[in-house]
């Protein structure tokens, strides 16, 4: 088990399962995106991210990064999006979803409610899927 808080150790734990539902849901090589902070999640669904900026840090520290990142989203328009914050036992965390309390910042919003629906939570993830687009067979 990893050693890190009481409020992390499920999604350090669950971050195999998630990147595995991943893997199962795209194509070798498609991009995913990650809105969170589980970057592993790209090394152990062996799928690249589908933007520059995949961890939530930069939005609150770097001018404009969110904005470029939501840019990259809908010029990439990955099939998939996780929230890896969605399910957040770490009450005021800045970017927690909308499943709880806590709401995206209205750009994040606006792109999933204009081009993604939600398809479930695995682990501590909300999956959203770009609107038409279904799993690989």
């Amino acid at each position: 088990m990893a050693k890190v808080g009481d409020d992390e150790w499920p999604r350090e734990n669950g971050a195999p399962a998630v990147a595995a539902y991943l893997a199962s849901v795209t194509e070798p090589g498609e991009p995913i995106y990650d809105f969170g902070r589980q970057s592993q999640i790209y090394f152990l669904a062996d799928r690249p991210p589908a933007a520059v900026t995949f961890y939530l840090r930069p939005f609150v520290l770097v001018d404009g990064a969110l904005e470029e990142t939501i840019a990259e989203l809908r010029a990439t328009a990955p099939r998939y999006i996780v929230d890896t914050e969605a399910v957040s036992s770490s009450p005021g965390y800045a970017f927690t979803a909308r499943l709880g309390d806590y709401y995206y910042p209205p750009a994040f919003a606006e792109l999933l409610d204009e081009r993604y629906e939600f398809v479930e939570v695995v682990e501590y993830a909300a999956v959203y899927r770009l609107l038409g687009a279904e799993p690989p067979p």
